[in-house]
């Protein structure tokens, strides 16, 4: 059994995955594939690779490249081989960064250091609040409040690497890496978490053995994903300091200056330490993709011995609003931010969200139900085998934007034999009466489609 928690992750099913895994090797043949087709962090894959062959896949980068590491059949020779203190934390690449970014920033980070060491609630909220983030639109409101004028102060003599011509430079020349730095300071990160996960970046995209390449960046992102501070450790926006009324919520403070201390190289080096001593080995070379579901099922049309695994999303929430932070480690460009309208001026969202982050169809409600038909009716017609997680929408949680009725029928419009599951309390098959069944608590759904013959 694999226990890696790679990230902090939206309806994981690292806590079903015995179920899950146990329910495709019944179903499976010895010669089957596992086809992950939304992996997200690879729990299922990852469980299932000492078994049989995976080809993962996922529209998001920092996903492929999660699935990359775990899937390598060397994954730990690559671990073995790595040496964190030799390829980043003594590389001159490293080393340089991280004393050119000390140096520009030296009065904003001695500034930081000292709100941090006294635990002045009300300083830290000010600089959470600050909103000094490429490209300032945000922080000249702020100036016109005196309270912030302390920051500003401090701030004032790098406030030009904050400005658009500054990142058009960053964008065509790589002297300094300080992407983070420069978006997710004081918020998410503090100034100084900032720093050194850029210097690592830097060293990292110098390793030239291409396998430790990625798995440094994978262990840089768990690193990053346990230091965050936003709630559930995801990165839909940063936590909140300053209430409605202008005073500082403590126990949010308090939990900031918790994740501001937090050392990125220590959740680096736990991580590895975690992958040394795992016991699961893929057995197969198993093919990670990064495409949109559908195109990934074109590319295998004459499948019949495939088993396609699905936990597609269910409701209006983009991913990508989540983990956009994540994908923007991986890919290091320096992107443009959303902007919005409030109160009559445009503002950079509180989320610093990327401009470009993927809007998938299965989270909007006009797409979703056409993107399940056609990709039904696109496995069924390959020949392939269909298992469907699903989790029911309980209490105040998000509507789904399909039914499990609705599901159902698609299902069974397309495959031969259907057959439905409940998974998270004890495992069972469930007939129509169960199935139509309303709980107060959310049920984790498995169903399963197969041609015969």
């Amino acid at each position: 059994m694999s226990d890696i928690r790679a990230i902090q992750y939206l309806g994981s099913k690292l806590n079903l995955k015995d179920t899950i895994s146990s329910t495709i090797t019944n179903l499976a043949g010895k010669d089957s594939v596992i086809v992950d087709g939304f992996a997200g962090t690879g729990v299922v894959g990852n469980e299932l690779k000492d078994k049989f062959k995976i080809i993962s896949n996922d529209i998001q980068m920092y996903s492929s490249l999660i699935n990359e590491v775990l899937l390598d059949s060397e994954m730990q020779e690559t671990a073995m081989s790595l040496s964190l203190s030799v390829d980043i934390f003594q590389s001159q690449s490293y080393t340089n960064n991280l004393s050119v970014l000390r140096g520009l920033f030296k009065e904003p980070c001695e500034y930081e250091e000292k709100v941090i060491k006294e635990e002045n609630y009300y300083k830290l909220a000010l600089l959470a609040e600050s909103e000094i983030f490429f490209n300032n639109m945000n922080f000249k409101f702020q100036t016109e409040d005196s309270n912030y004028s302390e920051i500003n102060q401090v701030y004032s003599s790098v406030m030009y690497l904050f400005t658009d011509e500054q990142i058009r430079e960053l964008r065509k020349e790589n002297g300094v890496s300080m992407l983070f730095t420069l978006y997710y300071l004081n918020g998410y990160f503090s100034l100084s978490q900032c720093i050194e996960i850029d210097s690592i970046r830097r060293a990292i995209e110098v390793i030239p053995n291409i396998k430790e390449k990625k798995l440094a960046l994978f262990l840089l992102l768990h690193a990053v994903s346990e230091a965050t501070c936003a709630v559930g450790k995801q990165f839909a926006q940063p936590i909140r300091l300053l209430g409605s009324d202008g005073k500082v919520k403590r126990a949010a403070s308090k939990r900031t200056f918790r994740d501001w201390n937090v050392s990125i190289r220590s959740k680096m080096e736990q991580m590895l330490e975690r992958l040394l001593n795992e016991t699961k080995i893929a057995k197969y070379e198993n093919e990670v993709y990064n495409k949109d579901f559908f195109d990934l099922v074109e590319i295998f049309s004459g499948g019949d011995n495939l088993i396609y695994y699905l936990d597609p999303p269910y409701t209006i929430d983009h991913y990508s609003r989540f983990y956009h932070v994540l994908e923007t480690l991986i890919l290091y460009d320096y992107p443009d931010l959303e902007v919005g309208k409030l109160g009559g001026h445009y503002r950079l969202l509180r989320g610093r969200y990327r401009n470009d982050r993927t809007q998938s169809k299965y989270s909007i409600p006009s797409k979703a139900r056409f993107e399940f038909e056609k990709v039904f009716k696109k496995i069924s017609e390959t020949g392939a085998s269909l298992v469907l997680s699903y989790s029911e929408a309980s209490g105040e949680g998000r509507a789904r934007l399909i039914t499990k009725e609705e599901l159902i029928d698609l299902l069974e419009e397309n495959f031969d034999t259907v057959e439905s599951y409940e998974i998270n309390h004890s495992y069972r098959r469930l007939n129509k009466e169960e199935l139509n069944f309303s709980s107060a608590l959310t049920r984790e759904l498995l169903f399963y489609g197969v041609n015969n013959g």
